[in-house]
């Protein structure tokens, strides 16, 4: 059972998540020979509070920019 995860720090819309899932998952079983209905995908949407990059979280980052 191939397990795709994904972290994704910005909001994404549901269309957006399926869209994500059915990619991850034809470009893996294109890509390894797996079978696609045995592929499991699992997107985690982490608030910005919760992401830190070079010491800072993604929101007080994005606060410093505006």
């Amino acid at each position: 059972m191939p397990l795709i995860r994904v972290n994704h720090a910005s909001p994404l819309t549901p269309d957006t998540v399926e869209q994500l899932i059915s990619a991850l998952t034809t470009a893996y079983a294109a890509t390894t020979g797996s079978d696609p209905a045995a592929l499991h995908v699992l997107i985690e949407q982490v608030p910005p509070q919760q992401w830190g990059v070079g010491g800072q979280s993604l929101a007080a980052r994005s606060q410093k920019k505006a």
